[in-house]
Parts: C-alpha cells; structure tokens; sequence
C-alpha cells in the first residue's frame, strides 16, 4: 500500500491516565508491519481537563456533555492530518455523548471517519466468537444506566447480562476509587483490583454469560488475559485498534487470532 493511500490514525486519549496509550499500543500490536518505516501513522493527544467526565455528567448531571471537549480534542487532531479517529472510552459511546460527537464531526470535518467502539466490538464477536449469544459486561455506572452495550450488541445478537446490585457498584468503585482504583493506581495494587473483577465474572458466567466484555477501557490495563473465570475475554480497545486500521490502513491489518490462548486466571 502506498503511504499516499493510508490515512493518519488520531486517538482521543485524556479519558484514563493510559488508555490513549493502551489504544495505541494495541493499534501496533495488530499490524503486520516488518519496520519501524511500515507502521502506520498516528496521532494521540490527551488533554483530560477538557473532558468533562463520562459517568459525572450521564448519571449525576454534572458539568458540560463530555462531547465539547472531545470535540475540541478532534479539532485538534483533525489539524495534525488525522482523518481516522478512535475514542478509547465506552462510558463516551453512550448515545446521548456519541451523537453530539458524530454530528459534530459531519458537520466540522470533512472527509472524516469515526469509528464506533460498539459497534467494532459487537462486528469483533460476531466474527470471532459466532457462537457467543450472551456477555457479561464489566463497566462504569455511565455505560450501564443508559444501556449502551445492550443497545448495540442486541443487533449483532448478543444479549448483555450486568453485575446484580451491589457488584455493579463494586465494579465502578474499583475503576474511580481514588485509592485502589485502576484510574489512580493503573500499576498499582493489581492484585486486589483482579481478585474482585474475577468473583463478578464468576457470578456473571453463574448468571448465563458466556464471555465477558471489558466494558471500560481501564479494565484491560488489569486483566490481559484471554479468559476469565473460564469465559472468553472480549477487549473494546482491542477491537477499536483492528477498526482503526481496518479504516485507515487495511492492508496493515493482522490477520486474527494471532496469539496463543493463555490460561483462564
């Protein structure tokens, strides 16, 4: 492919200490390139006090809709030649965030594409995991009172089971705690972060989930492997990075699975 033809990849990064980073990082990983000339372009900026944050604003009402800033951060990147754009947060797919953002997006910058991080997951198992009919979803209290993953994924026909009462709670507390929590400590005190995500898998998997999504993009900076509690572990960034290049540089695009299959933990 010639480079005229490839698109410069852009990445909303602020939204977590790392996840910018993370998507990145998984962008590469998922290339075929043979050099360091080969692989694509892209761009990351992070500027996370722009960004109002996801859950403050869906469930309490809190401040500016995210969507200004991450705007703003598009404008930004638009400017530095990126013209395929990632936001590595499932909490800012939630409809009433993602619209405002698309049609910004259509009406400020031309010749533009936003991939849908929902939609690559959902298209990701359907073509990876065609057997999988139900998931069980790990993700902040944003995602899971507007239904974001149940309103996509039910296209592809997977129906989303979430954590009971309290376990809902706890999976939130153990991304926001300032204390133990992924986004303060994402290389800190992993252990105990681990052992809790794994006792909510294993009433997820008791309650009918046959894999389980990562449904915010701090949660894979913790758990890395490719299966959980005995289910299939299914990454957001992950497919974002494969519809990231899929979009900007097909011809870059790895062919998947790619890896071998590590132990369930």
């Amino acid at each position: 492919m010639k480079k005229m033809d490839e698109k410069i990849i852009g990445i909303v990064g602020g939204m977590g200490p790392y996840t910018g980073l993370d998507l990145a990082a998984k962008v590469l990983d998922q290339t075929n390139a043979r050099g360091a000339a080969e692989q694509p372009s892209l761009v990351v900026m992070a500027c996370p006090s722009w960004i109002n944050d996801r859950t403050d604003y869906l469930v309490h009402r809190q401040g500016e809709n995210p969507a200004v800033g991450i705007l703003d951060v598009i404008e930004r990147l638009y400017g530095a030649g990126a013209r395929v754009i990632g936001i590595p947060c499932n909490t800012a797919h939630a409809e009433e965030i993602l619209a405002p953002v698309a049609d910004g997006c259509a009406k400020r910058f031309a010749n533009m594409t936003l991939v849908d991080m929902l939609q690559e997951t959902g298209a990701f198992m359907k073509e990876f995991h065609p057997d999988i009919s139900s998931a069980g979803l790990l993700c902040t209290l944003g995602s899971y009172k507007t239904n974001a993953y149940g309103a996509v994924l039910q296209d592809f026909g997977i129906t989303v089971i979430n954590p009971e009462g309290m376990q809902q709670q706890e999976v939130h507390q153990l991304i926001y705690d300032p204390g133990f929590g992924i986004k303060a400590n994402p290389n800190r005190l992993v252990h105990i972060t681990r052992t809790r995500i794994e006792r909510v898998a294993i009433e997820l998997k008791n309650a009918g989930a046959q894999s389980i999504i990562l449904g915010c993009t701090e949660i894979p900076l913790v758990i890395k492997e490719h299966y959980l509690a005995g289910l299939p572990v299914i990454d957001p960034t992950l497919s974002l990075a494969r519809g990231l290049l899929r979009k900007a540089a097909p011809g870059k695009l790895r062919p998947f699975p790619h890896e071998s299959v590590e132990t369930s933990i």
